[in-house]
């Protein structure tokens, strides 16, 4: 008898929880359409886009859809204003203005009949990486895959305040990874020596490496901060879901039509290597 029941225990709890198992359709409110605007202005040579989307619902799926024919106007506080280039849909171009150190910006976007607007500045690059090193690791319980992981050093600047985004490309295309933001809270006017960058995927031999920096606002830091604590909110222990900040504001404040997303602008530096 006890074999018995051994041998159909597995079956019957197998059977009591199909028969519990109910298909449940849900049907979520859409939200109202909000304007998604992305963009960066940098001392680079090659052109800054600005990137205009609008919301759409949580289960569609397909790229949010992109806005055109709007009306995108930039202006710098040595009053120089340009009319930003529809080059594709939902693209932007900046041709003429540039950021640099203590620049003020203003972006307004008119839209479906309503004005947004957005400021910035553009901080100081605080953070002078002067090498790249390559450490090799090989795969384990803590390490999905083997190969080379890169670090940094530089000259942090004295002075409190600074924040940094970081992107790395490989082989000339931008990885794919984390939110990489610092800020110099716990390092003013220190030398950072090999810093790691957390879950690196591997690089292997001969690959080229470039990590650009880019200087960012105190404001821009804390959005990067709240946007990386939602992508990564989960578990058992997560905490509600959040709006991230924003500062796209509609000029007429009595109106319900509101924006997300983010402007800003950055002084980049950039150090190459190869892995070797």
């Amino acid at each position: 008898m006890k074999k018995i029941i051994n041998i159909y225990l597995p079956v019957l709890i197998a059977f009591v929880f199909a028969a519990c198992e109910d298909v449940v359709n849900v049907k979520l409110e859409q939200g109202p359409k909000q304007l998604v605007v992305d963009g960066w202005i940098t001392d680079r040579i090659i052109p800054d886009t600005i990137t205009l989307s609008t919301t759409a619902a949580y289960f569609e799926n397909q790229s949010t859809p992109k806005v055109s024919g709007a009306k995108v106007v930039l202006s710098n506080n040595e009053g120089v204003t340009e009319k930003l280039t529809e080059v594709k849909p939902g693209k932007y171009l900046v041709q003429t203005i540039k950021s640099k150190v203590g620049g003020k910006y203003t972006l307004t976007i008119e839209f479906e009949g309503e004005n947004y607007e957005a400021k910035t500045e553009a901080m100081r690059s605080g953070l002078r990486l002067d090498s790249l090193t390559y450490e090799f690791k090989k795969k384990s319980a803590f390490i999905e895959e083997e190969g080379y992981v890169v670090k940094m050093s530089g000259q942090e600047l004295e002075g409190k305040g600074d924040s940094y985004r970081f992107k790395i490309m490989k082989n000339g295309v931008y990885l794919k990874q984390d939110l990489r933001y610092w800020n110099d809270d716990y390092v003013d006017g220190k030398y950072l020596k090999d810093v790691e960058f957390r879950d690196q995927k591997p690089f292997a031999l001969g690959d080229k490496v470039s990590v650009e920096t880019y200087s960012i606002t105190k404001d821009a830091y804390h959005f990067f901060d709240e946007m990386d604590k939602q992508i990564h909110n989960g578990g058992l222990f997560a905490n509600p879901p959040a709006n991230v900040r924003t500062n796209i504001k509609n000029v007429n404040p009595n109106s319900s039509k509101k924006a997300v997303g983010y402007f800003g602008a950055s002084l980049v530096t950039t150090i190459e290597g190869v892995v070797k």
